[in-house]
């Protein structure tokens, strides 16, 4: 019995000792291999019409690549581009100084739901677009086409819940017919990037003081890469006025 009562204290003090050198070799692995934090798979679209994603240990967005000397004039270039403001949506956006913008409300064509009345259009064409129903007909023409989706003018499938249209065009009753979409950042806003199954691109953008939101079609009826990065640019200068 004394043996059996002497033995006790001693493997306590054993498992004591165990249980101590585990902790101390816990803390010392956790020093040594820190968590990983775990970035959001958002993007940022830089003005050459490039995206960047988040990295490093801060998740912060990657520096967005330098031009290339032949293109070190952009920021000049825009510097001196116009801008058009839309009161009653409340945003603005720059454009080239020798390109156009066309209020729909205002086209001698009539657009009956294509798009709507209060869509703008900013091209190069020197001539109010017409946009017709069918493929292939209708004028060709580069630039963004701006909507917006408001209490006054409500989204006509969707009314004002962005989430519920994001998630509708990810599916689609037709095969090989979805659309895919990212998260991305356009000029400190929050937006998803739409491309289509036949490469049309959509960027949706929610107002961060209300419901709703502004949508742009990209207009990139061109192979011309150079004519390209410009509805790259204007839409890098997209913001809200209210």
């Amino acid at each position: 019995m004394s043996t059996q009562k002497g033995f006790t204290p001693v493997l306590i003090v054993i498992l004591i000792a165990i249980a101590l050198s585990g902790y101390v070799l816990y803390q010392k692995q956790a020093k040594q291999f820190p968590s990983i934090k775990a970035c959001t798979q958002d993007a940022k679209l830089c003005p050459d019409g490039s995206s960047v994603s988040r990295i490093g240990p801060n998740c912060e967005f990657s520096p967005c690549p330098s031009p290339a000397p032949k293109e070190s004039t952009i920021s000049a270039e825009i510097n001196g581009w116009k801008t058009y403001t839309s009161t009653e949506y409340g945003y603005s956006v720059k454009y080239p100084a020798n390109w156009y913008v066309y209020e729909l409300k205002n086209s001698p064509y009539g657009y009956p739901g294509i798009p709507g009345p209060g869509d703008v259009i900013i091209t190069s064409l020197p001539k109010f677009p017409e946009i017709t129903a069918g493929p292939g007909t209708g004028d060709s023409y580069l630039g963004i086409e701006i909507s917006a989706a408001t209490e006054t003018n409500p989204d006509y499938s969707f009314g004002l819940n962005l989430d519920k249209r994001i998630a509708s065009v990810q599916k689609s009753d037709i095969a090989d017919y979805k659309s895919f979409v990212e998260e991305l950042i356009i000029n400190g806003n929050k937006a998803y990037k739409e491309i289509q199954p036949d490469n049309d691109i959509i960027f949706y953008i929610p107002y961060k003081s209300h419901s709703g939101w502004i949508d742009i079609v990209m207009l990139e009826r061109t192979t011309k890469s150079s004519e390209k990065t410009i509805v790259n640019q204007i839409l890098s200068t997209f913001r809200f006025t209210q």
